[in-house]
């Protein structure tokens, strides 16, 4: 899997999204669906693994156009800790 240099996604603009994308990555996402196909729906869930690529970061936008989202959870937080600019595990 290759690593994601989120210091250049702050250069790239796209204009169809609202997401913040050059503040966050997402790291890994885990699909569970189920596809209606008689009535052309697809329900399920996706799981996030995300990661700030700012300091301070205070929302995470995703783009949801056209989706019904009936919730939304956040199963854990963790909080990035750096040391002489280095990353704690």
């Amino acid at each position: 899997m290759a690593n994601l240099d989120y210091a250049r996604c702050s250069d790239v603009n796209d204009y169809s999204s609202l997401a913040n994308f050059a503040e966050v990555g997402v790291k890994h996402i885990d699909l569970v669906w189920k596809v209606d196909f008689d009535t052309s729906k697809i329900s399920g869930t996706a799981t996030l693994t995300i990661t700030a690529a700012v300091d301070n970061l205070t929302k995470v936008v995703l783009d949801t156009r056209d989706l019904a989202v009936s919730s939304v959870k956040v199963r854990q937080l963790y909080r990035c800790i750096k040391l002489n600019g280095a990353v704690l595990p």
